[in-house]
């Protein structure tokens, strides 16, 4: 029978209270021996019982230690096993995965793991902390080296199908797709380095995304482009059905050639309409700049926008500029309307009634052409009447001060030239002059006029 090491010291601990008893008894007596005798087993037992819960308290944190130490290893190992299988999406890693089953076989060879790979708790007791340490860092180790052999290989690859994917990318915005976006993420997502297999892979995972991403954009810009040409009355159902096969396909290396081919062919479609719609609103807004006298500014914006768009897949945006070019010239010739009616009742003020009869604004028209030639033609005729009412009110509100400049000019000089009144509209004032100032006549043309004396 094998005794434990607490039994052992409070053996020896009575033992040695028991020796010290007889030593009293032959020096000092029974009585003073009972006493030391009965406080020095006391004294024992306490000491004995305090030993056993340190001894046990040490033991179980020695043990929990273990256990941490081994809980953290199978983790790595289950994880490492996980992103192996993940990784073989782009390389072989069968060498690896038996390599990390060699390490899963030496833990369990060691006594820590049972052959399910669960902690041999009974083993482990009898393990110490050292030995414990020693197999977890030998496995360590291995899977080091195993993971850093992984990420070189899985790197390399995501490396290589990366670029590949940036080339589609910039080869379908040379095309004409607008996917600047898509191309700075994926060139984001590139330019980051992985520091372990989990960062590549989820760099991996990225690429992809993004690439889907990107892939869709075109397939949908594809789709807007075939709607306006069938808008267009073009015939697109061959074009529908072979972007309808693309969506099954998308993941294709054959893909992006097919988008390429699609965008190309409906640009193809786009171009005769897009090239005269533009040029029938460079030359509409031009025209309706050079006649309106407010709002000129908002006719140069739209211009602007106008210029900008360049590509015939943009016939949906100039199709919308389109109506809004029509508003604003319709907006202008209202406002230009109103002007002129507001100048005439002002010049009604001053005893004048000019002629004139108000033109419809043009409502219904076949065409962007016909609409234009209408509204530029009611357009230039507004523009003279309203430079003609204009000159006229200022010439009517200003007159009673000319009047005197001209008098005082003819009774210095018995004439007076446009240039030497320096005033604007000065043959209209000098007109008016020689209608109210019978005394007076009007010789000469243009810059040349002057009035004298009769």
């Amino acid at each position: 029978m094998r005794l434990s090491r607490e039994q052992l010291v409070t053996a020896g601990a009575v033992a040695g209270v028991l020796a010290v008893t007889l030593a009293l008894v032959l020096l000092l007596g029974v009585s003073a021996a009972a006493y030391f005798a009965v406080a020095g087993i006391l004294l024992a037992l306490g000491g004995s019982m305090l030993y056993t819960w340190w001894e046990g308290r040490s033991d179980t944190s020695m043990h929990g230690m273990k256990l941490r130490l081994l809980e953290r290893i199978k983790e790595r190992i289950q994880r490492l096993e996980a992103e192996l299988k993940q990784a073989e999406e782009l390389v072989k890693t069968q060498a690896l995965q038996e390599e990390l089953a060699q390490v899963r076989a030496g833990l369990i060879k060691a006594g820590l793991f049972t052959v399910v790979f669960e902690v041999n708790e009974r083993q482990l007791r009898r393990l110490t902390l050292t030995a414990t340490e020693l197999g977890v860092r030998r496995a360590e180790q291995k899977l080091r080296s195993t993971e850093a052999v992984a990420l070189a290989e899985h790197s390399e690859a995501v490396e290589r199908r990366g670029r590949s994917m940036l080339e589609d990318a910039r080869r379908l915005k040379q095309a004409g797709f607008r996917v600047g976006v898509e191309l700075e993420e994926l060139e984001r997502i590139l330019g980051a380095t992985p520091h372990s297999l989990s960062e590549s892979l989820n760099r991996w995972e990225r690429l992809k995304d993004a690439y889907v991403r990107l892939l869709k954009r075109c397939v949908d810009e594809v789709e807007y482009l075939i709607d306006a040409a069938s808008a267009g009355g073009r015939k697109v159902g061959q074009l529908e059905e072979r972007l309808q096969v693309l969506r099954r396909h998308l993941n294709t290396p054959e893909a992006v050639d097919e988008l390429v081919a699609l965008r190309s062919e409906v640009g193809a479609m786009l171009a005769r309409p897009f090239t005269k719609l533009r040029g029938q609103l460079l030359e509409h807004l031009e025209s309706l700049g050079r006649l309106v006298r407010s709002g000129g500014e908002r006719v140069g914006g739209l211009r602007r926008r106008v210029e900008e768009l360049r590509e015939p897949a943009m016939l949906g945006e100039l199709t919308a500029l389109r109506e809004e070019c029509i508003t604003l010239t319709s907006e202008l010739l209202e406002n230009m309307l109103r002007e002129i009616e507001g100048m005439h009742e002002e010049l009604e003020g001053f005893g004048i009634k000019r002629r004139w009869r108000r033109a419809p604004l043009p409502e219904s028209y076949r065409s962007f052409a016909d609409f234009s030639r209408r509204a530029l033609r009611l357009m230039e005729r507004l523009a003279g009447e309203y430079d003609a009412s204009y000159a006229q009110l200022k010439v009517a509100s200003s007159y009673p001060a000319v009047e005197r400049l001209i008098t005082q000019k003819l009774q210095e000089k018995g004439e007076v030239s446009a240039e030497e009144l320096g005033v604007r509209y000065a043959l209209e004032f000098m007109k008016r002059y020689v209608s109210m100032h019978p005394e007076a006549e009007l010789v000469g043309e243009g810059e040349a006029a002057r009035v004298r004396r009769r």
